[in-house]
């Protein structure tokens, strides 16, 4: 033995790794014995490296293949397996590579959603009441099964005309079994967010004055108002006292009023909190 082959043993005895060689068959019967029963990526071995240890850990470089909705998406892995001196080999680890990040994690490029995507979508989210999505673009992860990121648009039903506006719906595929929603995320007044102050409309001020009661000598008139959709609309009204004061009397402060109008188009009165400033 010349001192360099020595030395190679030495480090492979003492949990140095081999270079990468071709398979063998004997390789090859260790990988498929660990690999057994995986499903969703194919993993092809085409190279490994050697670790001996108490048994042997190898380590294969290997081609992998994972079928998509829009076709298959190519990668590469290191996939590590421990060989014990007795009993059956078994994985310790999987560091995938993949173009575009598929397969680590990353999302796809936001595109028009397939008949299949469009479908998946409709059979988690065909039931829901209230607010109607309509997926628009679709960006997709990877994982072990497939994560859905829908870029939709929304139109909430009322009495006095449709609210539009959109959300990001989020779906996970298993790779067994139905697909399930993970989340809706949508911009701030969509998600319990309030709009800023504006002047009411005409619509809102004729539902303000069904609901806000009226006493003996003053009422509320609505100057500002701020909207939040829920499963319905809650509304803030900044609203005047309608009173006359005497001259010189200083100005009433402003009263907040916070009215519900549920999805069938009526409103209901929450609160009336007049400022202590």
């Amino acid at each position: 033995m010349t001192a360099q082959e020595s030395a190679v043993d030495t480090a492979v005895m003492a949990g140095g790794w081999t270079p990468y060689r071709p398979v063998t068959a004997a390789d090859l019967h260790v990988f498929m014995e660990a690999t057994e029963g995986m499903v969703g990526v194919t993993y092809i071995p085409h190279e490994v490296a050697t670790q001996v240890v108490a048994g042997t850990n190898y380590r294969f470089r290997c081609q992998t293949r994972q079928l998509h909705a829009t076709g298959a998406i190519v990668g590469t892995a290191t996939v590590q397996i421990y060989q014990p001196l007795q009993g059956q080999p078994e994985i310790t680890r999987i560091d995938a590579q993949a173009p575009a990040d598929a397969l680590m994690g990353g999302w796809s490029d936001f595109e028009a959603p397939t008949t299949q995507e469009i479908a998946l979508f409709d059979s988690v989210m065909g039931n829901m009441v209230g607010v109607r999505y309509t997926p628009v673009n679709v960006s997709t992860q990877l994982v072990s099964g497939t994560n859905y990121r829908f870029q939709c648009t929304t139109s909430l039903p009322m009495a006095g005309g449709d609210i539009e506006g959109s959300a990001m719906v989020e779906i996970y595929q298993p790779l067994e079994g139905d697909p399930v929603l993970v989340s809706i995320t949508t911009p701030d007044v969509m998600a319990g967010g309030w709009t800023s102050y504006r002047e009411p409309s005409a619509e809102e001020v004729a539902m303000f004055s069904e609901v806000v009661p009226t006493a003996l000598g003053f009422g509320y008139v609505p100057v500002k108002v701020s909207t939040q959709v829920v499963a319905g609309i809650n509304y803030r009204f900044l609203a005047e006292r309608n009173i006359l004061l005497p001259a010189g009397f200083p100005a009433q402060p402003m009263t907040l009023i916070e009215i519900f109008q549920s999805l069938d188009g009526k409103p209901h009165l929450v609160g009336i909190y007049p400022s202590n400033d």
